[in-house]
């Protein structure tokens, strides 16, 4: 069987990450401004897989710029390891993703919006 897997191109971000050892399980806490990590990584090692969640659900995981930078450094991540042939986004609390988070975009003065 073959898996797909799904390209992220942007720019380059840098994380700081905390890996936990639980079984066959790492667990990647993405740190974030947030006082819990919008993003987090688990790699199940013994099916191939990696699964990046989304844990913004006070906002209804919406994306800022901070989640988009830490999901694509977590997709970055997926497309190096071989090991992993899929990768799975969800989110946390009951949301998939709701969107931009626009209040955050309000904040953006309009000239440096693209």
């Amino acid at each position: 069987m073959m898996f797909s897997r799904y390209h992220f191109v942007s720019k380059t971000f840098v994380t700081n990450s905390k890996y936990i050892k639980h079984a066959n399980i790492f667990k990647q806490n993405i740190s974030s401004k947030e006082s819990k990590p919008c993003v987090i990584v688990e790699r199940l090692d013994s099916l191939n897989v990696m699964t990046i969640g989304i844990n913004r659900p006070q906002k209804r995981n919406c994306v800022n710029i901070e989640t988009a930078g830490l999901l694509i450094s977590a997709f970055k991540e997926f497309e190096k390891d071989d090991q992993i042939h899929c990768a799975v986004l969800h989110g946390f609390g009951g949301f998939f993703c709701g969107g931009y988070d626009l209040e955050e975009l309000s904040e953006i003065p309009e000239k440096d919006r693209q």
